[in-house]
């Protein structure tokens, strides 16, 4: 059987999919920016994600919606500090959301077991040699903002792939330890978005365990025409189809219902591939 190692935690791949809860500790999410801004939030935010089966928690302080503004390292280092103390007592693996080297550095050396970067080690290369250094698990994220011109949805997104793992590579990161995933939503429309999550079993081509984000995006306001936290029921079709994908992890911020869409798409796909086959 395979599986993720997280340092001292493992979970195993091709069974039951895992939930990412997301912990925002930003003033100026899409969805939830500055509710978990304190210590008390946070935590109580932590554990009732733990409670609703989250196997992963990931921490981000600097927003990716469309139109944000870019902090600092420093800045966004003194966000996460506020978790401190959580990071190093969780019950659960921790990733960290985060594209800069140093606030990488920082958060590994806390106690996180994984670094999600949304710029898939493009942002600033050096993250990649922190991630190797460290021998964390990773999770790099495709970008149509690095793509090389490409027409199809799908071609840009294995090119900026590609390119990651290329990063990843010389940098020293072991294969074993790297997720990929799409990067739904990121300068895409939300028909290139739709027909992403449509084509997920293309990327089994790489034999990485894959994650899907879409949670509470703004491509579910083009069909449903909702606000953010009324997506909740809108992202779990998208789990389900990701599960029947052969998707592992799903990144999101209902972990309750996309887990119990998760477990339903399992029984009624249970002989799905998963891309490590």
């Amino acid at each position: 059987m395979r599986s993720l190692a997280f340092g001292r935690f493992g979970l195993p791949l091709g069974q039951t999919p895992h939930m990412v809860g997301i912990l925002n500790l930003t003033p100026d999410s899409f969805s939830d920016g500055g509710e978990y801004a304190s210590f008390e939030a946070a935590a109580l935010r932590w554990k009732t994600m733990e409670e609703e089966g989250a196997a992963v928690i990931d921490i981000g302080a600097e927003s990716t919606r469309p139109g944000s503004v870019p902090v600092s390292a420093a800045e966004e280092i003194r966000r996460l500090s506020a978790v401190k103390e959580l990071i190093a007592a969780s019950s659960v693996p921790v990733s960290v959301d985060t594209y800069k080297s140093e606030t990488a550095a920082a958060v590994l050396n806390w106690g996180a077991q994984m670094l999600n970067d949304v710029s898939g080690f493009q942002a600033d290369p050096e993250t990649a040699a922190v991630a190797a250094s460290a021998g964390c698990a990773v999770c790099l994220s495709g970008s149509r903002r690095t793509d090389g011109g490409e027409s199809d949805i799908m071609d840009a997104i294995k090119r900026s792939l590609e390119r990651s793992l290329e990063t990843a590579a010389r940098a020293g990161v072991k294969e074993e330890k790297i997720v990929i995933d799409p990067g739904i939503g990121f300068a895409m429309t939300p028909a290139q978005a739709f027909e992403a999550i449509r084509r997920l079993k293309e990327l089994h081509s790489f034999g990485l365990p894959i994650e899907l984000g879409a949670s509470r995006k703004r491509l579910f306001a083009a069909v449903c025409g909702n606000a953010p936290r009324e997506r909740a029921a809108a992202t779990a079709v998208t789990t389900a189809v990701g599960v029947a994908a052969g998707v592992d992890f799903f990144r999101v911020h209902d972990v309750r219902i996309n887990r119990e869409a998760a477990l339903t798409a399992a029984a009624v796909f249970p002989d799905r591939r998963y891309p490590y086959e």
